[in-house]
């Protein structure tokens, strides 16, 4: 047995494959930056609006893993809120998939999403986190006069 198919049209194929998936990383790339710059000007925003607390906290001696240690355990809920949320939605996209083309299922590989999941999970808490600490240590360098 053999099979009889068009050289031309997978070249196509392939060539239009590599195109959309370069397409998709550069997507993600800028959505990705795109996410850690919103956190960072969230925080920041949260930062200031917490000033005067973290200087009053300074100035009776707190050390600086105790004011930072409340915005990483904040962080570490969000990231897990977000990565659960962004779970959820491909879980949804894929049974709507699977519900539209059920020749698709065959090829869905549980254990294959849910090291998706996973993955998305300890994405989610690694940008909080970063992101949080990164503002936080940048804010914990400025001066007094700097606050206003």
């Amino acid at each position: 047995h053999y099979v009889d198919y068009n050289p031309n049209l997978i070249e196509s194929m392939n060539r239009n494959r590599n195109i959309l998936g370069g397409i998709l990383m550069g997507s993600a790339l800028a959505l990705f930056g795109v996410v850690i710059l919103l956190i960072r000007n969230t925080l920041r925003l949260a930062l200031f609006s917490q000033r005067f607390l973290i200087r009053s906290m300074q100035l009776i001696g707190a050390t600086r893993n105790f004011i930072i240690k409340p915005f990483l355990v904040r962080a570490i809920i969000y990231g897990l809120a977000g990565a659960f949320l962004a779970s959820l939605l491909i879980l949804g996209l894929l049974t709507i998939i699977a519900r539209k083309f059920p020749e698709l299922s065959v090829v869905m590989n549980r254990d294959h999403i849910l090291t998706v999941f996973a993955l998305l999970g300890v994405l989610g808490i690694f940008v909080s986190v970063y992101s949080t600490w990164r503002a936080i240590h940048q804010y914990l360098a400025l001066s007094l006069d700097e606050l206003y």
